[in-house]
Order: C-alpha cells, then structure tokens, then sequence
C-alpha cells in the first residue's frame, strides 16, 4: 500500500516535534498564543499524512487497432467494491489518467459510442502508487475495430463469467496487502495466526485465478495475459516461484508486456538466491538479468526497476559486491533514479579495498562511490535518502 517517502515523514513529525518543543519553553509570553496554532498544524499535517497514504491514480494510453492513438473515447473506471465510478476520455494521444482514487479492485471498461460501439473490460487492483495500465488493440489476434455487436455481446457474456473469479482473487490479494502490513509490525507472539490468514488468502487468489484462466476464452489474450500475470503474482508471494515463473511466462508469451517481464525478472532473481549452490545461484541471476535487458526496447524505465528489484534483493541478502552490477544498470537506463543511487552507493561503501599505511590500515573505497550519494542528492534534494 502507498505511504508517504520516510524522509517525507520525518520532517512532518520533526515540525511537530518542534512546535511540542517551543509549548515547553519556561517563561515564554508568547508561547499560549502558539499552542493553537500548533494544534490546527499538527491536524493538517496528519490529514495530509493520512491523504498520501490513501491516495493512487491511474493512467494509461489506448491505441486502437490501426496502431493509433486512439483519442476521444470514454474510459469508465468503477470500484467493484463501493461501485463508485469515475467517467473520463482519452486526448488526442490516446492517453487518460485520473488521481485520487482509494486503493482497491477496479474494473475498466473504454467505450467508442461512435461508429460500430466497440466495448472492452478489464478487472485490476491499483495499488497505493501510480499504476500504468497500457491498452494495446493493435496486438489482438482479431481487429477489434470490426466486430459485430453479437460478438461484443457474447464476449460481454463471458467476461462477465470469468470476472467473478477475477473479482474473488483480487479481492483476496489485496486483502492480503494489509495482512503482510499487520505482519511485518507484529509481537512475535502473534504472527503465526497472521501468517496462516495469509496463506489462505494466497491459495484462495490462485484457486480462483485459475478457475478464471479455465472459464476465460483462448482467444481473449488481453484477459488471459493479465489473468496469467496475477497468478504469477499470487504464486510469487506464496513462495511458488516456479509456478510464479511458469505464469509471468505465460503472460509475456500472450503479450510481451513490460509489467509482466519486470515481475518475472523479480520472480527469477528470488528463486535463484532460494538455491544453496553458488553456480546454480549466478546462472539463475544472469536469467534474470537477461529478462530485465528484454525490457529496455519497450519500456527502459520499467527495465531500470527490473535491475534495482535484483540489486535490493542482492543487498537485502548481504551480497553487496554482486548488488553493484545491477545496481549500475539500474542508474545507467534511468539516471533519476535516487533509490538506484543511494543502493548502488551503499553496496560500494560496503566492498572497499584495503591498503597498509605504516601500522594503519586503510579502507580504500571503489571508484563512484561518493559521486553515487552525490548523485542521489543531486536527483532529489529534499527525497527520503538525501
């Protein structure tokens, strides 16, 4: 779920810290005149924290089958949960977006009410963060432009049928997010109940995830792709990764998506540190290293955070020296990165070299070491890791 940056954070509390600190100064005339003023402070600042919590948005760009941007067609956007629904159209570049939206289960439909009424739907969970949902027609097996109303109508039918159990696994997998949040804050008195409520919701997200994929047609790719995509999901945090990579395998095979390559590069790089042999654990990474450069052509950002989710697992297990490499194509394909910089930095920091000076011994740290802070600050001077 989204959170507002640490960095963020921090000072918002720290202006809070400061305010209860000046309401403490002994013999201040002016200090009963700041308690209100501090009160209505911390109010907004809260509300604020508590808005950036909740607050996500969705994006993304149309084309229509000819190839083109599709432009002025209605993006209907609907929370399966409260039914609320959100009505937007697409600009002359095909793209829509709208902000705001609380974190949950949405299904999106487009409408062209002009000419032959073309109609598609897809279920998605947004998360806490932006989320970019491309819609490529050009790629169906079938030119959607020309279907018949009949044929839109029983697609409709179907779909309705499969969303059932799209709607129940999603619904489980988000339950889930809140579930991992209770865990990771949890007595260890009481995360084996948490542990086995999120298990269930896990096998509960792929049973229905399948029945979905059995239910779908095998001509739906667009649906069958992101059915695919979140079993993978489901798979990869119960720890399935060879399911999970069997699923994102199937995603990218049906649509050769970024989304779907980033996950399974992250997928293939856990199951490769889950190995005990050192040979088997850097042939499995270089795999994965070879799905986030199949990225770089459609998506060189999406490749970029394919790199740093290897280098951040590499650093969370302690492998500093192999984090670097990747870490290095993380900044390389996206040079704003602030995170990739910081990370790359760190595992730099933590593999220096020695040399003797007399009796001392010196640490000799690699080249780019400080420019890689440097950089990070430089990128975000007020963000989180400056």
């Amino acid at each position: 779920m989204g959170t507002p940056p640490a960095g963020l954070f921090d000072r918002r509390m720290a202006s809070l810290l400061g305010c209860a600190i000046m309401n403490q100064r002994p013999g201040d005339a002016h200090v009963t005149r700041l308690v209100p003023i501090c009160n209505v402070l911390a109010l907004l600042l809260l509300v604020a924290v508590i808005a950036a919590a909740q607050a996500t948005s969705v994006s993304g760009q149309i084309i229509a089958p000819n190839g083109e941007p599709w432009a002025d067609i209605d993006v209907l956007i609907q929370n399966t949960n409260t039914g609320q629904r959100f009505d937007v159209k697409t600009d002359k570049n095909g793209r829509f977006a709208h902000l705001g939206l609380l974190p949950g289960v949405y299904k999106i439909t487009i409408q062209d009410r002009r000419g032959k009424g073309f109609i598609y739907s897809e279920i998605h969970r947004l998360h806490g963060r932006d989320n970019e949902l491309p819609l490529d027609f050009s790629k169906s097996s079938q030119n959607a432009g020309e279907r018949s109303r009949k044929t839109i109508d029983g697609e409709e039918d179907k779909f309705t049928k499969v969303k059932a159990h799209l709607d129940a696994g999603l619904g489980a997998m988000y339950d889930s997010e809140s579930l991992r949040t209770q865990l990771a804050t949890a007595p260890a008195n009481q995360r084996v109940p948490i542990q086995d409520e999120l298990n269930s919701d896990y096998k509960r997200a792929i049973r229905e995830f399948r029945l979905a994929e059995q239910a779908d047609s095998p001509t739906d790719e667009k649906n069958l792709a992101v059915i695919w995509g979140h079993l993978g999901e489901a798979y990869q945090y119960a720890g399935q990764y060879d399911d999970a990579i069997h699923s994102y395998e199937k995603a990218v095979a049906i649509r050769p998506e970024a989304w779907y390559y980033q996950n399974l590069g992250e997928v293939q790089a856990r199951s490769a540190l889950a190995l005990t042999d050192p040979t088997e654990v850097e042939q499995s990474l270089v795999s994965s290293g070879a799905t986030c450069d199949r990225i770089v052509a459609l998506d060189p950002i999406a490749a970029a955070r394919c790199w740093k989710n290897i280098g951040r697992l590499l650093t969370n297990k302690g492998d500093m020296k192999q984090a670097i490499l990747p870490l290095q194509k993380t900044i390389q394909l996206n040079p704003k990165d602030a995170e990739g910089w910081f990370l790359l930095g760190r595992a730099l920091l933590a593999t220096p070299e020695t040399k003797q000076k007399g009796d001392e011994t010196i640490p000799v740290f690699p080249q780019g070491t400080a420019e890689a802070f440097l950089n990070c600050i430089n990128v975000d001077p007020k963000g989180p890791y400056a």
